[in-house]
């Protein structure tokens, strides 16, 4: 029976054809990308999809970001250099994060988009992505059926609790719903940092500041939240209902100011900043980009062009 390391080794052998095609998907298969996707979505109108995704996705980057501090599960390449395919990662990989995303992304678009062609595609890019971080050498076998079963959890849960958790959260004060929003959100972090400081389990990141990313996604996690918490009771702004008007003129603009946004976003210079600033300050960051891209840009959009577009809406509909 193959061992994991000459299983890769066969991998890389067998797909060299192909390097190019899996290099280009797991580019694209960093949180980041999938989270571009998230408000392209949203801006275009598919605002309960664009939603989802990206909720469940900041969610799952955390879960995963947390468990690489706890499990000193190394990756491939690092016990076996002949594994390395031009192509370098942070210190652990347990669980695959590229595989847990995929399903994640993947599977929790299915109930808005119920095609069998699109669940058939959605299935093939999750194989694809998980081939393409075992033929990279960064993650083993194990590695990336860690990353698939979370992720499936992860989809099975929002699947089977989201429209009873809305509804329940919906109900309650306004105070009682940001306290549950920020214990959600900041609960991964929480959890790494009192297993990895106080009882002592795993090496933790190897960085200096080992929260800071942490920090950073709780933050975008508790921005989007608080920004679709606001954008349900505000529809003349958001504007839900998806048209090519908003893909041309909300859409594609919003885009390239948020890859540039992202591209400057906070890090960490100098190793003797107080750790709590640093940490306060990504967290701060996450929660402007998202309400920037949850509420800002969108009501922008609309003051500028939105009202313009009504008036032509209303005259044609006459």
């Amino acid at each position: 029976m193959l061992d994991s390391a000459q299983l890769i080794a066969n991998l890389q052998a067998a797909l060299t054809p192909f390097d190019f095609w899996l290099r280009l998907v797991s580019t694209a298969g960093y949180s980041g990308g999938y989270l571009l996707i998230c408000i392209a979505l949203y801006w275009s109108g598919f605002i309960t999809l664009a939603a989802r995704l990206a909720c469940t996705l900041l969610a799952s980057t955390l879960i995963f970001g947390g468990c690489r501090q706890i499990f000193d599960s190394s990756r491939p390449y690092y016990d076996h250099p002949e594994l390395f395919n031009y192509w370098k990662e942070h210190r652990w990989g347990m669980p695959s994060g590229h595989s847990q995303n995929a399903v994640v992304f993947w599977g929790g678009s299915l109930p808005g988009i119920p095609s069998k062609l699109f669940k058939l595609l959605a299935v093939f890019f999750i194989a694809l992505i998980a081939l393409s971080r075992l033929y990279l050498g960064v993650h083993y076998p194990g590695q990336v059926i860690a990353g698939l079963i979370v992720g499936s959890c992860i989809v099975i849960i929002s699947w089977r609790f989201e429209a009873t958790f809305i509804h329940w959260l919906l109900h309650k004060r306004t105070t009682l719903q940001l306290l549950v929003l920020f214990f959600l959100s900041s609960t991964p972090c929480l959890i790494t940092a009192t297993g990895h400081e106080l009882l002592g389990i795993g090496s933790g990141s190897g960085t200096p500041y080992p929260y800071q990313k942490l920090s950073f996604y709780s933050g975008l996690l508790f921005g989007a939240s608080l920004a679709i918490l606001i954008a349900s009771t505000r529809t003349v702004v958001t504007r839900l209902s998806p048209s090519w008007k908003l893909i041309s003129t909300r859409t594609l603009p919003g885009l390239l100011i948020a890859m540039m946004i992202w591209q400057f976003r906070f890090e960490p210079q100098e190793n003797n900043e107080p750790f709590l600033i640093i940490y306060l300050v990504s967290w701060l960051q996450g929660i402007g980009i998202s309400l920037w891209a949850g509420l800002i840009w969108p009501l922008c959009h609309y003051l500028l062009l939105g009202q313009k577009h009504q008036q032509i809406d209303q005259e044609l509909a006459e």
